[in-house]
């Protein structure tokens, strides 16, 4: 009898321990490669918009560039930039958990996002210069 009530307990754990590891996989995952890429693609954008190379002086007024700048950093970009978009992900992997192949689309669809993001920072000075 106590040897049926261990064998219990164990398959109990084990079914606990596969839980939390389904959790992370499905949701901690998910949400922090979005955070470190978001994390990458802010990096992009400051430098596209604030830390401009040499050969592209400071954007400047009525261009394409500073007017994209301007609207984003009219928020405070460390947080929309990378808290906004970890949490959202975050958000729609609870609700679709146990849907792995979902998951992983809409944080592929979050990473492109970020990273079309930091690309018109970057390359909407090319615009400005054909003015």
């Amino acid at each position: 009898m106590t040897w049926l009530k261990l064998s219990y307990d164990r398959s109990v754990a084990s079914k606990s321990i596969e839980a939390k590891d389904a959790l992370l996989m499905e949701v901690a995952l998910p949400v922090m490669g979005t955070a470190f890429w978001a994390v990458i693609c802010l990096l992009l954008f400051e430098n596209g918009c604030f830390d401009t190379h040499p050969a592209f002086a400071e954007p400047f007024p009525g261009s394409p560039r500073a007017g994209y700048c301007d609207s984003v950093n009219s928020a405070t970009p460390w947080l929309v930039l990378t808290l906004v978009p970890s949490v959202v992900v975050a958000v729609l992997a609870w609700v679709n958990r146990g849907h792995p192949r979902r998951i992983a689309g809409l944080t592929l669809v979050m990473a492109v996002l970020l990273t079309i993001n930091a690309g018109l920072a970057n390359s909407l000075s090319f615009g400005a210069t054909s003015l």
